[in-house]
């Protein structure tokens, strides 16, 4: 199984929504019902968490929304591991840039 990880931004501010797109496929097109785990580790290295599953088209979205005063300011990395039985587990990682109010 294939993942490919995407945002609809590089870059937040305070508030924003970032939307996680997550899309899984193999050989034979897109996988649907996987799960999806996300982490993303704030600017202090905190780390938040999502869950979600695949939809039948193979995609899945989760969305953050951004609070810089409980988050701080500057890189957030985002991984997301995308499994299904009968699948190896795939890892993709990102960073995202918050910027201040």
């Amino acid at each position: 199984m294939e993942a490919v990880l995407a945002t609809d931004s590089e870059s937040y501010s305070d508030g924003q929504a970032v939307q996680l797109t997550v899309t899984a496929t193999d050989s034979r097109g897109p996988v649907a019902d996987a799960v999806v785990r996300a982490q993303v580790s704030n600017a202090y290295g905190e780390r938040l968490f999502g869950e979600s599953t695949t939809r039948p088209d193979g995609t899945s979205e989760l969305l953050h929304t951004v609070e810089t005063l409980r988050d701080g300011v500057g890189a957030y990395e985002v991984e997301v591991v995308v499994s299904k039985t009968g699948f190896e587990p795939t890892q993709r990682r990102m960073t995202i840039e918050v910027t201040g109010p």
